[in-house]
């Protein structure tokens, strides 16, 4: 069984160039209140590395909306599918399905782990 260890940016690069498996986490909040609201984590399964950052497409995942005070996330009735691209410096831009050139940009805390086979 494979395990992750978080790495510092160096040691993700080292790691990028010797193709070791990587895994991307990130946190959002929302409402800037210095408290979490909600965690990913993906495998990284396309990377790029580039002017001193590594970036992980996110795969294509299908809408989800948190449900807040509910403890429950639930999918809209009319979802779309969301792609992502995460940067090693913490900046993750995104944008649904049926939008073409509308992404956004999030700075986030970005968590990137290192298989350890």
């Amino acid at each position: 069984m494979e395990t992750f260890l978080l790495v510092q940016k160096k040691n993700l690069i080292d790691a990028f160039r010797k193709g070791a498996s990587i895994r991307v986490g990130w946190e959002l909040d929302w409402n800037k209140d210095n408290k979490i609201d909600i965690t990913h984590w993906t495998p990284a399964k396309f990377l790029t590395e580039f002017e001193g950052e590594i970036y992980a497409q996110i795969s294509v995942i299908e809408q989800q909306r948190p449900n807040k005070g509910k403890s429950d996330i639930i999918f809209p009735e009319k979802s779309q599918q969301w792609y992502g691209l995460l940067r090693s410096d913490g900046v993750l831009k995104g944008r649904y399905s049926g939008k073409k050139g509308m992404s956004k940009s999030y700075n986030v805390r970005s968590m990137w782990c290192v298989g350890n086979p």
